[in-house]
């Protein structure tokens, strides 16, 4: 039988639950989880990924200001071209950030950006479409 080959993903994420689930989705893959923007952003413009996944709100806050520097809108601010062709899916409850992401990313040239909730995601990782 065929090995598929190991995704590499890179998750922005601060909720222990979620990177829980996230770890159980893709328990074959190559993950990289970060729950700080700095951090993010270091590892966004220097490592290439397959998939990437980023949350807006960070530090255990909901619906933060999309002008607060630890978020998914600064990740978004300073990713570079490394990951342009990456599949990105923007998992954030927060609807202004989230589209403010989205909106970030496609100016810099990203086309392949998705918004889906998180409950979402699980809803079809269930079904299998997230999974090998």
């Amino acid at each position: 039988m065929e090995q598929q080959k190991k995704l590499k993903i890179f998750i922005l994420e601060d909720s222990p639950l979620r990177i829980q689930n996230f770890s159980d989705m893709f328990i074959t893959d190559d993950m990289i989880i970060s729950n700080s923007a700095t951090t993010a952003i270091s590892l966004l413009c220097n490592i290439k990924f397959d998939i990437i996944f980023l949350d807006h709100d960070l530090g255990g806050s909901v619906m933060v200001d999309v002008k607060d520097t630890n978020t998914g809108s600064e990740v978004c601010k300073h990713i570079n071209a490394i990951n342009k062709d990456s599949q990105v899916i923007i998992h954030s409850w927060n609807p202004h950030g989230a589209v403010t992401m989205k909106h970030t990313l496609k100016g810099k040239g990203f086309t392949n950006v998705i918004e889906q909730r998180f409950n979402e995601m699980l809803a079809i990782s269930v079904k299998g479409h997230y999974t090998k």
